[in-house]
């Protein structure tokens, strides 16, 4: 009975082993699309992804506790990335194996959302100056009871306008102007 004991010591049973590589696969599949997402570019290898979002130094997080080599095997796909767990087996590429894929595309549309929120930003903190200035200092904005129209003959908020160039989305040599009214 002491022998099994100190044997369950070294060798874990297959259920923590299988719980170790779901959760390394998971960490690892976490981290390479964050690092996607910001960069637009995967990790090359499995060893890239050191020290990044918390990933300790030590690659615990990239054992693979069915592997002779210790390693889960980190692969680039036409779309994407998959990483692999040699699964109870102990063999690559069977049934058993635990697999963890990022989609490049599903990643791709992302990270161009991310950057349209930002775009957008920027757009509406530009409309919003070139308004401020259309309505001139000390106007505030508001219309005073005037309609916009100080006395000195200036053409009235109301029928100003202010030309945009939008480029389509997945269109990007079809340019498009665009004039929009200031109120």
């Amino acid at each position: 009975m002491g022998l099994i004991l100190a044997v369950e010591r070294f060798v874990s049973p297959v259920g923590d082993r299988l719980r170790i590589a779901e959760d390394n696969l998971g960490a690892v599949q976490k981290i390479a699309s964050q690092t996607f997402i910001e960069s637009g570019t995967f990790p090359q290898g499995i060893g890239d992804l050191t020290g990044r979002h918390g990933l300790s130094r030590t690659g615990l997080w990239g054992r693979d506790p069915f592997s002779p080599s210790g390693q889960l095997t980190y692969s680039m796909t036409g779309t994407g990335l998959e990483v692999r767990s040699r699964g109870r087996d102990r063999l690559l590429n069977t049934s058993d194996d635990l697999t963890a894929t990022v989609s490049g595309d599903v990643t791709m549309r992302i990270r161009q959302r991310a950057r349209l929120r930002i775009i957008r930003a920027k757009l509406a903190r530009v409309l919003q100056d070139q308004l401020d200035a259309a309505a001139g200092p000390g106007n505030g904005g508001g219309n005073n009871g005037n309609n916009g129209n100080n006395g000195n003959n200036e053409t009235p908020i109301d029928n100003q306008k202010i030309t945009i160039c939008h480029y389509p989305p997945g269109n990007n040599g079809n340019p498009q102007t665009i004039e929009i009214p200031l109120s």
